[in-house]
Order: structure tokens, then sequence, then C-alpha cells
């Protein structure tokens, strides 16, 4: 019997999950944690593994979670992801705001999140402005992506909808694709509302994780909409960025365990 203790966000009050499973190898490597779906009767939870960390097919789970001294049975099960994604945009917040500590930070993270990404995914960036920039389109190498990360100059006002629109434009039509968006603000400059993002990503079947660098990203009442097609998550310390992405790597490209308590 193996048990896997991992601690979760403190919105959920440091609540630690649980797991029992006869084979510890992959269990091992259990690399993020997310909440994703929340109602008034039950929370679902998706771990992340290395996209190596295939587990054997049919595995069966002992699950639950530990809240304090009480423990809630939960149902366990693993899957591959179902649609694999080959494109992948960065929509990175380059507005004056992020300069510093922050910036490089991002640099950091959004490196981090390369090495997590297989080859066989395309990876675009675009810079958040007072106008949408578009530094690499996807399909150049990665050494492309990682100079204009390095040439990133924080300038101006954060133009955050308009550039997710524009990063949704540069993925292929045919293919899975996705866009992680980093900010550290409110949008201060879009023409387009947060009504148009979340349309115009349902209709490109493009998914969204949006990492909030200590602050509301500003979206409005659309965000629960965003939330279900990705996550949106907040980090409050710089530092903890690089953590973020990798976990969005691993839960892009590998296989997932969900847990439904």
């Amino acid at each position: 019997m193996f048990a896997r203790r991992v601690l979760l966000p403190a919105a959920l009050v440091m609540s630690a999950l649980v797991i029992s499973s006869g084979v510890p190898a992959w269990a091992e490597d259990l690399s993020s944690v997310v909440v994703s779906r929340v109602s008034d009767r039950s929370v679902e939870f998706v771990l992340g593994l290395p996209a190596d960390a295939a587990p054997p097919p049919g595995v069966s789970m002992e699950a639950a979670v530990q809240i304090g001294s009480t423990t809630i049975p939960a149902a366990a099960t693993v899957q591959l992801p179902k649609d694999e994604v080959s494109a992948v945009v960065l929509v990175i917040d380059a507005s004056g705001s992020m300069s510093g500590a922050r910036m490089r930070a991002a640099r950091a993270a959004a490196e981090a999140l390369l090495e997590q990404l297989p080859d066989r995914v395309d990876v675009g960036l675009v810079a958040v402005r007072e106008q949408p920039v578009t530094l690499v389109a996807p399909g150049a190498s990665r050494s492309d992506v990682v100079a204009a990360l390095g040439d990133l100059r924080p300038e101006g006002g954060t133009a955050l909808r308009d550039s997710m629109i524009q990063a949704i434009g540069l993925l292929p039509d045919d293919r899975g694709g996705r866009l992680i968006v980093l900010s550290d603000g409110e949008d201060t400059e879009s023409q387009a509302s947060a009504r148009v993002v979340v349309d115009e990503a349902k209709a490109a079947d493009v998914g969204i994780d949006i990492v909030s660098l200590g602050r509301d990203p500003g979206l409005g009442n659309p965000l629960s909409e965003l939330a279900r097609m990705g996550t949106v998550t907040s980090v409050a310390e710089a530092s903890s960025l690089i953590d973020r992405f990798r976990s969005l790597g691993a839960a892009l490209t590998g296989p997932r365990v969900t847990l439904a308590v």
C-alpha cells in the first residue's frame, strides 16, 4: 500500500490529498494539483503526471481527501489526454508593471515550461503591451522562442484581451491548441471585451490556462467560463511562477489522475 500526500492551495484551507495505490513507481511522479470543478455538492481535482510517467492501463486506486482530522473518500480515475495538444502560444505580459524581478521570473517560468513540452508541440509567443505583438509564431524553433523571451522589455500599458484574441488566431484550425497566459494586472488598453475572448476561444476549441501574478487579471464575469476551458490560478510571488508553469506543462502532455469528492 502506497500513500502520497500533496498540499493543496491555501483557498482549500491547506487540505491534504492522500492517494493509495499498488503502483508507487508512477504515483511518486505526481507533479501538479488543480481544482477543475466545484459545485454545491462536489469538488474535482486533477493531478498531472510527467509525460513519461504513464500509468499501467486499468490501474485501480483508493483515494481520500483529508481536511484536518476528517477523511473523505474520493473516486479516482486515471486518464490519458483525450486530445493531444499540438501547439501552445505563450501570452506574456510585457507592460511596464512587469519590470525587474517579475520579468526575470516570467522568462525563467516560460523556459521551464518549454523544457516540459515535447519537441512535437509547436510553441509561439505574444507580448502583451499597449497593442499585442506576435514575437514568434508556432512552428519556429525553440531557440527562437527562448531568444524572443530574452528580448522582452517591459513598457507601456496592458492589452491583455486583445493579445489573447491575437494568440488564438495563431493556432492551427485542425489541431489541438492552447494558450498559456501570464499577467500581473488589469487590462487597460484592449478594444475587445472578455465576452469576445470567450466566444473566440470556444469557436476555435482552444483551451486557456491563465496565471495571474498577484491580482485578478481583470477579465470580468466570463472568467468562470474561461476556467472551464482550462485553469485560472493566482500566484502571490514571482518566485512561484516556475513551479506553476512546470505543473501546466506536465498537465498538458502527461497522464492525469482525476479525483471526485
